[in-house]
C-alpha cells in the first residue's frame, strides 16, 4: 500500500516536472518572443526617427528635380520661342523679299509696257515706250523740274540743231534726245489720244532767270486735222498762258500746225516760212517755242527766236516741253 502511495506521488512529480518543463519552455519562448520584439521595435523606431529625414531629403531631391523640370522647360520654351522668333522673322524677310519681287517684276512689266515716262518714276534718262500702231521708240524722262514721270517732248539748249523743218520732220521728229531735239506730232497724237496729259513748260532767258507754264490737258489731234492743239486745259504758273489766253490773235489752242511748206496759220502772210520754223501759228504767234535759237548777246536784232511773249518779248536761252498722264 506504501508502495502504491508512493508510485502514484512519484508519478504525479514527474508530471509536474513535465509540466514545468513545459512551461519553462512557453516561458524561454515568449521570452524569445519578447525580445525579438523588442528588438523589432526598437529598429522600428530607429527607422522611424529615421524617417523625417529621408523626407527632408527626399524632399529636396524632389525640389531639385523640379527646379530642374522647370529649368528645362524655361529652357525648352525659350528655345522655342527663339525658333518661332528666328522662323517669324525668316517668314517675315521672305515676305518682304517676295513683295519686293512681287513689286519689281509689276515695276518691269509696267515698265516693259510703258507708254509715258511715268512707270520709270525718278528717272531722268532715256527710256523706251509703247504705243498702239507704232513701234516701240526712245523718250528722254526728266523728273528735276516739277516732279516725277514726265516725258521731254521737245527741248532747246542752243543752236547746234535747225528747227527749220518740213513737214514729215515735224511729224516724225529729228534732234539729239540729249541735247536739242523735237520728239514728233504723230508720237504726241498717239500719248494724248490714249489718255489725258498735263502740259509744263520750262522757260528760262540769258539773265538765268527761270519762268513755267503749266496745263492740265494737251491735246493733239491726228494727221488728218493737221496735228490741231485741241485742247491745253487750265494754266497755272509765272510765265503767263500764251498758249491760250495771252494773245487771242497769237494763241496756239485750237490751231492747226504749220510748216514753212505747209501754212495752216490764220496770217496774211506764211508764219512758218517768216519765222523758219513748225508750230501752231495764229497770226502769227503769243509763243514759238520752235523759233531760231538767237543769242540775245549776239544778234540782238533777229526777231526769230525762242519766244514765250507772256513773259517778255527777248529771245529765251534755254525751254523744255514735258507731258505727264
Amino acid at each position: 500500500e506504501k508502495n502504491d502511495q508512493y508510485e502514484k506521488l512519484q508519478t504525479k512529480l514527474q508530471q509536474r516536472e513535465t509540466t514545468i518543463k513545459s512551461l519553462e519552455s512557453k516561458a524561454n519562448a515568449n521570452k524569445e518572443a519578447l525580445s525579438n520584439w523588442s528588438e523589432d521595435k526598437l529598429k522600428a523606431e530607429k527607422e522611424t526617427l529615421k524617417l523625417p529625414a529621408k523626407i527632408t531629403e527626399l524632399q529636396t531631391k524632389l525640389a531639385e528635380a523640379l527646379k530642374k523640370g522647370d529649368q528645362l522647360k524655361d529652357s525648352l520654351t525659350n528655345e522655342r520661342d527663339k525658333r518661332i522668333a528666328e522662323i517669324e522673322e525668316q517668314l517675315s524677310c521672305k515676305e518682304h523679299e517676295n513683295k519686293l519681287l512681287k513689286d519689281e517684276l509689276t515695276r518691269q512689266k509696267d515698265r516693259a509696257e510703258a507708254t509715258s515716262c511715268l512707270p520709270f518714276g525718278s528717272s531722268s534718262d532715256i527710256e523706251t515706250i509703247r504705243l498702239p500702231g507704232v513701234d516701240p521708240f526712245l523718250v528722254p524722262c526728266d523728273s528735276k523740274f516739277a516732279g516725277n514721270g514726265w516725258t521731254v517732248i521737245q527741248r532747246r539748249v542752243d543752236d547746234s540743231v535747225s528747227f527749220d523743218r518740213n513737214w514729215e520732220e515735224y511729224k516724225n521728229g529729228f534732234g539729239d534726245l540729249r541735247g536739242n531735239f523735237w520728239l514728233g506730232l504723230e508720237k504726241l497724237h498717239l500719248m494724248t489720244k490714249l489718255r489725258p496729259h498735263e502740259l509744263y513748260i520750262q522757260l528760262e532767258d540769258f539773265n538765268n532767270e527761270t519762268r513755267y507754264a503749266r496745263y492740265t490737258n494737251f491735246t493733239i489731234g491726228n494727221e488728218a486735222q493737221s496735228y490741231e492743239l485741241i485742247s491745253v486745259g487750265n494754266y497755272t504758273g509765272n510765265a503767263g498762258d500764251a498758249l491760250d489766253s495771252g494773245d487771242r490773235r497769237g494763241a496756239a489752242k485750237n490751231m492747226k500746225f504749220s510748216t514753212p511748206e505747209r501754212d495752216n496759220d490764220k496770217s496774211h502772210m506764211n508764219c512758218a516760212a517768216f519765222y523758219a520754223s513748225g508750230w501752231w501759228f495764229n497770226n502769227c504767234h503769243a509763243c514759238n517755242l520752235n523759233g531760231g535759237y538767237v543769242n540775245t548777246r549776239t544778234d540782238k536784232d533777229n526777231p526769230n527766236g525762242i519766244e514765250w511773249r507772256t513773259w517778255h518779248l527777248k529771245p529765251l536761252k534755254f525751254v523744255q516741253m514735258m507731258i505727264r498722264p
